[in-house]
């Protein structure tokens, strides 16, 4: 898989290969290293299905990860977020699980851009002055 990567890394950095937290802290020497390898060919990591706040920072202190996709009431609390960027590691986060107005702002707040919700959420109107609840332009 590495030589398929090596031969095509122009899609280096649009592609990125996740793995979840869990598997990661299952990972022989041997597989970490392929990690590295992957990296080492241009591509992204991150890491995903994050819970556990200090596992994922733990994580992240190898270096090789990019992206982590953590659950957001772990990056919505402003200790677990601090947490998590201490080190000099440059990494996007990504929020899973977002359901309300209030994920959305707190993640604003701490400078977290990506989000991702419920899978078959339903479109939920703009809110405009007054109160008055309007659809979003081209929602059925």
């Amino acid at each position: 898989i590495i030589e398929l990567m090596k031969a095509n890394r122009a899609v280096g950095k649009t592609f990125i290969c996740e793995i979840s937290l869990a598997e990661y802290g299952k990972l022989s020497h041997a597989e970490q290293d392929a990690l590295f390898a992957v990296r080492e060919a241009g591509f992204r990591l991150g890491l995903g299905d994050c819970r556990d706040v200090r596992a994922l920072a733990n994580a992240l202190k190898a270096g090789v990860f990019s992206m982590a996709g953590a659950d957001v009431a772990a990056i919505a609390e402003p200790a677990g977020l601090t947490a998590l960027r201490s080190g000099d590691v440059a990494v996007e986060f990504v929020a899973t699980g977002v359901a309300g107005e209030d994920h959305a702002i707190s993640l604003i707040d701490r400078d977290v851009t990506l989000a991702q919700g419920p899978l078959f959420a339903p479109a939920k109107p703009l809110r405009r002055g007054g109160g008055k609840a309007v659809t979003p332009e081209g929602a059925a």
